[in-house]
């Protein structure tokens, strides 16, 4: 059936056809949010552009309509308890104003400027308190759950830089560009945060501040004493404010450096409730290496060197969750005419499933709208799906909370580095409504790949449901699912990608066509580690609540075991990992470059190295210090 599809829809079939086998192993221990996507919305105004072009039109925190209706039908899609992150660079430039109708004379638009680091006045703006408002009903209209981050460098001064120095440059700029003094002056945050307190707002998390924190900070390099210090008193504030179920506080939301964040864990304790990182795994966006990079595999499995080195630190401290706080493949606002395509679904999806299995809790999307690696571009005055919308619906939807260990014709991808020939991915999780889910990408641009599938003595079940995305050019801004091409109607309505499945014989191999990614929902295989996993989130339950609704003194069976389900898994979610995640040196290879692990270091601590460089340094590091090491990460 698949062979016929693919023909009809695709052209002839290539010749050539690679049979893997794939063996779902164990399921890892840790969790992560149900479906692991948080989506992003940035405070990047229009007048942001880059290398000539200007995609931030009408998706700013401040501007963006809340009630266009393709955003609106969007948020519905990818479901409830969806977190939804306000955030970015400018979050560092905003007061908060809570003056009559927010008319306050400090209001100012963000001015542009090329003295400053992040190309705007470093006076700011405002969120005035309807806005927030706004955004509030927004986020409970569609059942989400917000994350904010606050501004940091209240009370920061920068050290004045000689006149005419430009610092919204590319490349090396002067250090009084980033370089900010003094002490987090909390007063306006915390006035806000009062304020949301007592309008009953709901907060998940709170995050202190966007790549302002050690050496891999853009718009300031605030010292462990001077951000540790504030988000030390940001989380007795908190603590206060809210008795119960306070909001989680994650940080630094920058690119990873290990011993900043070390010293970090070490000065805030049980105060930050997650380290969030960001990483941009395919470079600039105007590079001409983007494009290569989104479809070459062994390039993006470079992230697994970061992705081992920082859960292992994470794990060093008890409950501490680790973030993908933001990526977008492309950095400055992505690549045109890639980041809005099919090909940059293949890094996305790469991404999260590697991330998920190495022991992430949470990946948040840049971004929901703006920017051309947005998941709504817009066309003209509409905003239109990209294709990677439908790939985040789609873990929204099918993935549960936890992932298996997978291997590739014998290869355990989970703990090493795939083969050099070898062009499959492929992931597995719990299915949120029960069962398995397999997520597997081809990246043979002439090659089938038809993956046959083994679990373990429970067996796949009856039939399978099968969502293979494909597109007539890797280039194209359009999707194709199971043949059938997506197409936003005339009211904005979205299609359900879910009501394309196709379903077929569980035991029927999987058929990837060249350049294709697959999300194959096995309900009925017969797993009995997975949880069962509904739509509505049990974080953060208030079981005293939960007593009053059931009302009876005499409880049920079925909500008994359902209540005990539940306490059982927010239990289970404090314990500590215990997934080995070691990395072989037989198969990792860096482009046949050989690392000068001294100099390499040197230039690690000075903050010399791009994305590219930093990965292998780890991957160094990672080989002398870690492999052969057969200890837990975590007793």
């Amino acid at each position: 059936a698949h062979l016929l599809l693919a023909t009809l829809t695709f052209g002839p079939l290539p010749a050539l056809a690679e049979d893997h086998d794939v063996v779902i192993g164990d399921l890892l221990e840790h969790r992560f949010i149900p479906g692991f996507v948080c989506v992003n919305i940035d405070w990047w105004p229009a007048t942001k552009c880059d290398f000539g072009h200007c995609p931030w039109a009408k998706s700013s925190v401040l501007t963006l309509d809340l009630k266009d209706r393709v955003v609106q039908n969007a948020m519905k899609l990818l479901g409830p308890r969806q977190k939804l992150r306000i955030g970015g660079s400018l979050s560092d430039l905003i007061r908060y104003d809570f003056s009559e109708n927010g008319t306050s004379e400090k209001c100012h638009p963000f001015k542009k400027t090329e003295y400053a680091r992040l190309g705007y006045d470093e006076r700011g703006t405002c969120l005035q308190w309807q806005r927030w408002e706004e955004l509030q009903k927004f986020c409970s209209d569609f059942s989400c759950d917000l994350i904010f981050g606050l501004n940091g460098l209240n009370g920061f001064h920068k050290e004045p830089c000689p006149k005419k120095t430009k610092c919204h440059v590319h490349g090396k700029r002067p250090d009084c560009c980033t370089k900010w003094k003094g002490r987090w002056d909390s007063q306006n945050s915390f006035e806000f945060l009062q304020r949301v307190r007592d309008a009953k707002h709901k907060i998940y998390a709170l995050q202190m501040g966007n790549e302002i924190f050690g050496p891999n900070g853009i718009g300031a390099h605030l010292t462990v004493q001077q951000y540790g210090e504030a988000v030390n008193k940001l989380s007795e504030k908190v603590n206060e404010l809210w008795e119960k179920h306070p909001p989680m506080i994650m940080g630094p939301d920058t690119g990873y450096d290990k011993k900043s964040l070390e010293q970090l864990i070490n000065k805030t304790g049980q105060n930050i409730s997650s380290l969030t990182i960001h990483k941009y795994v395919l470079g600039r966006g105007d590079k001409s290496t983007v494009k290569k990079k989104m479809l070459d595999p062994h390039s993006l499995d470079k992230l697994q060197y970061t992705a081992v080195d920082s859960v292992r630190l994470a794990r060093k401290r008890k409950g501490l969750q680790l973030w993908m706080g933001e990526a977008g493949g492309a950095y400055d606002s992505g690549a045109w005419g890639a980041s809005d395509s099919f090909m940059n679904s293949f890094w996305f999806n790469h991404d999260l499933g590697l991330l998920a299995t190495a022991g992430y809790n949470g990946f948040c999307r840049q971004t929901l709208v703006g920017g051309v690696y947005g998941l709504l571009r817009l066309e003209g005055n509409t905003f239109m799906p990209n294709p990677d919308f439908y790939s985040s619906v789609l873990w929204r939807r099918l993935v549960g909370t936890q992932a298996f260990s997978v291997s590739i014709d014998g290869s355990n991808i989970s703990h090493s580095l795939p083969p050099s020939q070898l062009k499959t991915r492929a992931y597995a999780t719990c299915g949120k409504g029960g069962g398995v889910v397999l997520i597997g990408l081809n990246f043979n641009s002439h090659n089938m790949s038809r993956i046959k599938l083994a679990v373990g003595p429970g067996g796949l079940g009856e039939e399978k449901i099968e969502y293979v995305l494909h597109a007539p050019k890797v280039s194209s801004t359009r999707l194709w699912v199971n043949g059938q091409e997506l197409k936003v109607g005339k009211s904005g309505e979205i299609p359900d990608v879910l009501q394309l499945g196709n379903k077929t014989r569980a035991e029927d191999p999987l058929t990837l066509p060249p350049h294709s990614i697959i999300f194959a929902h096995y309900p009925s295989a017969r797993l009995e580690e997975c949880p069962r996993q509904m739509d509505s989130d049990d974080e953060g339950i208030d079981w005293a609540a939960a007593v009053e609704i059931v009302g009876v003194t005499v409880i049920s069976f079925a909500v008994a075991s359902t209540i005990f389900a539940a306490c059982h898994h927010q239990c289970r979610q404090a314990r500590r990992y215990k997934h080995h995640t070691r990395v072989s040196t037989e198969e990792e290879k860096l482009d046949d470059e050989e690392v000068e692990l001294s100099e390499s270091t040197r230039k690690m601590e000075n903050n010399e190295l791009d994305d590219d460089e930093l990965d292998e340094v780890l991957f160094v590091q990672h080989t002398e210090n870690v492999v052969g090491d057969n200890a837990p990460i975590a007793e």
